[in-house]
């Protein structure tokens, strides 16, 4: 498929359909195809940054583990998000995939990580991935995005999330324990319990206050409609106090399901899809992934995607047997 390139400066008062006074320039080169005669009604999104090509590669392998699962007329769009164009394309002119690279410039990345808290690139990345394809007119307003984490894989059919967002509903991965309930979450509790926060959001100034029966949820999975772009802008502007008062790294997920609870149902969708992100297990992946590249990377996508269904994501009980025990006789030092 023929990808075109262009510029363009969207203002965060755009993003959002609202009147803001503070904006943010996005203004990288942005690869968007020619758009098909009817919108995309589903759309596949990640958001990758970084040197590290662990995750790149895995943004790959989740897409080629998503498309094992349904068959070919089935397949939504995908878009990614990244500062690395050439590493996504030779997928750009596949046979059977539609595919939309956006570059994260280094300008962008600055406006987006202010306090170095890079986390706030996975909302606004998703926010500039819907705002992207419905300028160029590949979804409408009443397409379906489902952002996943990179270290995701499936092992069944996991369109039903597709359904599962309405515009009364978005989904996450999989609810967390309640904050009061649990000793990791002292940060949040010592931070914002009796307090008020005041943040900016579309020119007037919002509040916040930490609700008895909050909850964290997983954002390894964010589905959303386009009309809940204003909440995605308002969840990244929360971020700032809350994370200056908490310091806590989850700030971005509690921060979007906080803010999404107030406008929509937020279900969860743990039940279609599996992650590798423990260390052992990531560790384990990779070295499946060495060999899975070096046998596949010249192929096409269809080919790919077939070899994708051999590959293991799960230790075999052996090892993971053998690394418990070891760490019985030599634990490892809590980080």
């Amino acid at each position: 498929m023929l990808l075109a390139a262009y510029a363009y400066v969207t203002r965060v008062s755009e993003l959002a359909g609202g009147n803001m006074e503070t904006y943010l320039d996005l203004v990288p080169q942005a690869i968007i195809p020619t758009p098909p005669a009817k919108p995309f009604a589903q759309v596949l999104c990640y958001v990758v940054y970084g040197d590290n090509e662990m995750y790149y590669e895995g943004v790959k392998v989740s897409i080629l583990s998503f498309f094992s699962q349904i068959a070919v007329q089935q397949r939504p769009l995908v878009a990614v998000l990244s500062p690395k164009p050439n590493f996504f394309a030779d997928w750009q002119h596949q046979a059977d995939l539609d595919f939309v690279h956006l570059e994260l410039s280094n300008s962008l990345m600055a406006q987006w990580v202010k306090d170095d808290y890079h986390y706030r690139t996975k909302t606004l990345g998703l926010a500039y991935i819907i705002r992207s394809l419905l300028g160029s007119h590949w979804v409408s307003a009443s397409s379906k995005f489902l952002f996943f984490d990179s270290d995701t894989y499936f092992e069944r059919s996991p369109l039903p999330l597709y359904e599962a967002i309405t515009p009364k509903q978005v989904v996450m991965y999989k609810q967390e324990p309640k904050i009061f309930a649990h000793k990791k979450y002292r940060n949040y509790v010592n931070g914002l319990a009796n307090q008020t926060i005041y943040y900016e959001h579309q020119g007037q100034q919002k509040t916040y206050q930490l609700p008895p029966n909050a909850q964290m949820y997983s954002s390894l999975i964010m589905g959303v409609m386009p009309h809940c772009l204003e909440q995605l802008i308002e969840i990244s502007e929360l971020m700032y106090p809350m994370r200056s008062l908490t310091n806590a790294r989850t700030v971005e997920q509690f921060a979007f399901v906080e803010i999404m609870r107030q406008h929509y149902h937020v279900s969860t969708g743990e039940a279609y899809v599996k992650h590798y992100s423990r260390r052992r297990q990531k560790q384990f992946v990779q070295s499946q992934l060495a060999i899975f590249w070096q046998q596949v990377a010249h192929q096409p996508v269809n080919q790919q995607i077939q070899a994708m269904k051999q590959l293991r994501f799960q230790r075999p009980w052996y090892l993971t047997l053998k690394q418990a025990i070891g760490r019985i006789f030599h634990p490892e030092t809590i980080r």
